[in-house]
């Protein structure tokens, strides 16, 4: 179900940004139908059970929380223009956003699999 609160997280987003909110919003709810939306942190947080994962326009990029460091790795390996953090993945405005490569990433996480290896 979509939260109003992360309706307008997104709407207030720069264009760019808010086209790519969209598209992680729209691919989270396809691959975890059931997942809950709410605001923490200040930014959109998506949670089935006890697994969740974010994302966050930031000032030049779209961050996305994933809090699991093999994901991020292999997303951040996907572009040079990537950049990554401690289970985190920032997306520079001018790399392409990586749908193909955050998929698995956040199908693995909200099922709770375990990380690759």
């Amino acid at each position: 179900m979509q939260s109003p609160e992360v309706d307008a997280y997104i709407a207030a987003a720069p264009p760019l940004r808010r086209e790519r909110l969209e598209a992680l919003r729209a691919l989270v709810h396809r691959l975890a139908p059931d997942v809950e939306e709410v605001i923490e942190y200040r930014m959109p947080l998506f949670r089935r059970g006890d697994k969740w994962i974010a994302m966050a326009s930031q000032k030049s990029c779209l961050s996305v929380y994933l809090h699991c460091q093999p994901h991020a790795a292999a997303i951040v390996a996907t572009d040079p223009r990537l950049k990554g953090g401690k289970g985190c993945v920032n997306i520079v405005d001018s790399a392409n956003l990586p749908l193909a490569a955050l998929e698995p990433a956040i199908a693995g996480i909200l099922a709770g699999e375990p990380p690759p290896s």
